[in-house]
């Protein structure tokens, strides 16, 4: 009876084996099909929005045989072209995101956010905006992902100022107590945490609104004067996920705002 049980055994487990390859070998599929993808969206319709932009600005610049008026149309369609570049660009990266690859390793975060005040120098000086920059961790990361999260916070803290207050910034860490972690269901309990807060003076918005600005196309300020595509969060929600960690927002209206980035020290086994 034994030897029979046995053989059922070794059988079935032929079967599981086979049916894990058949669901990767679909994965690799949808990976195909998704970089297709990604090309076409990249270049067939990129192509023909930089065209339309080219030849727009060129009508521009032949200012002094269009009327005012044909001049502020141009630039209109200009502005809109530009918007839906954007727009391409960020569904391209937001949906890289989601079937993401690569190595995580150990990363400065020190180092990547030295880089990003760099990059921001020029629209610093403009804005006079003023950073208080704490000790950051080193953590186990996608260092190209935690550097577009981190932009995307910085940027979203260096638009949203108040007229007439000089903007400050402030970049800090602290390290999760057990306590801290329990507070969060998604958290695991082996691994060890690093809270990073962006927190800013800006114009803030309603804390009901705090999962709200975190889906894809959602934008509290619809205004011209602060721009973007509605993306910048979604990205920065998308990449704590990948990371096994968790990300929240803490704000009131003209009060600013401060995020809580929540990633792993180590990342765990499975997913390296």
């Amino acid at each position: 009876d034994k030897l029979i049980l046995l053989s059922m055994e070794d059988i079935t487990e032929r079967k599981r084996t086979k049916g894990y390859k058949a669901v990767i070998a679909e994965l690799k599929k949808t990976n195909r099909q998704l970089d297709r993808y990604t090309y076409i969206a990249s270049h067939d319709l990129q192509e023909p929005l930089r065209k339309i932009m080219i030849f727009t600005d060129r009508m521009i610049e032949r200012g002094e045989s269009q009327s005012t008026e044909d001049i502020e149309i141009l630039g209109k369609i200009l502005s809109c072209a530009q918007r839906m570049s954007n727009l391409i660009k960020g569904l391209l990266e937001y949906s890289s995101l989601t079937h993401y690859g690569g190595l995580f390793q150990t990363t400065d975060l020190n180092n990547i956010m030295k880089g990003i005040i760099s990059d921001y120098e020029l629209l610093i000086e403009e804005k006079g905006v003023q950073f208080e920059i704490g000790e950051l961790p080193v953590l186990e990361c996608l260092t190209f992902q935690i550097t577009q999260l981190l932009t995307n916070l910085i940027d979203n803290a260096i638009k949203f100022t108040k007229q007439n207050v000089i903007p400050i910034i402030q970049v800090s860490s602290r390290a999760l107590t057990a306590k801290d972690v329990k507070k969060y269901p998604s958290l695991s309990r082996e691994l060890s945490y690093q809270e990073i807060i962006v927190s800013d003076n800006g114009i803030g918005f309603d804390q009901k609104y705090r999962e709200k600005i975190f889906v894809i196309f959602q934008r509290l300020n619809q205004t011209q004067e602060y721009g973007g595509t509605g993306l910048g969060l979604s990205l920065v929600k998308q990449i704590s996920k990948n990371h096994n960690g968790e990300v929240h927002a803490v704000s009131k209206i003209g009060g600013g705002t401060s995020f809580h980035l929540i990633l792993p020290i180590k990342q765990p086994q499975s997913s390296i």
